[in-house]
């Protein structure tokens, strides 16, 4: 039910990142990710893309170029899957013993 009314909110308003209340996010601005996104990983993407003189420019400049470019969302979705941590990881790095206790391995 979630993912049909995402899609419905995405094809209306056009934007990849329109999600519903429940999810406590109802807008993703992606200039504001940029900017608060370290300066390493801007210079990354404007490598990618090839931009010319990209350590020259103000951070908000490289953003705004960055935001012209076709499949900006599909990297911006990379990033963020780059930054997610996962659980599995903290599953693994911690155990619940008999005796209720959680250990660090």
């Amino acid at each position: 039910m979630l993912k049909e009314e995402t899609e419905k909110l995405q094809q209306l308003t056009d934007s990849n990142f329109k999600f519903n209340d429940e999810d406590n996010v109802s807008t993703f601005n992606k200039r504001d990710y940029l900017l608060n996104i370290p300066t390493y990983k801007l210079y990354e993407l404007a490598k990618h893309y090839k931009i010319p003189k990209y350590k020259k420019l103000a951070k908000w400049c490289l953003a705004s170029l960055l935001l012209k470019q076709n499949d900006i969302d599909a990297m911006i979705h990379k990033i963020m899957l780059k930054d997610r941590v996962v659980k599995d990881e903290w599953i693994y790095a911690y155990c619940i013993h008999k005796d209720r206790t959680i250990k660090k391995w």
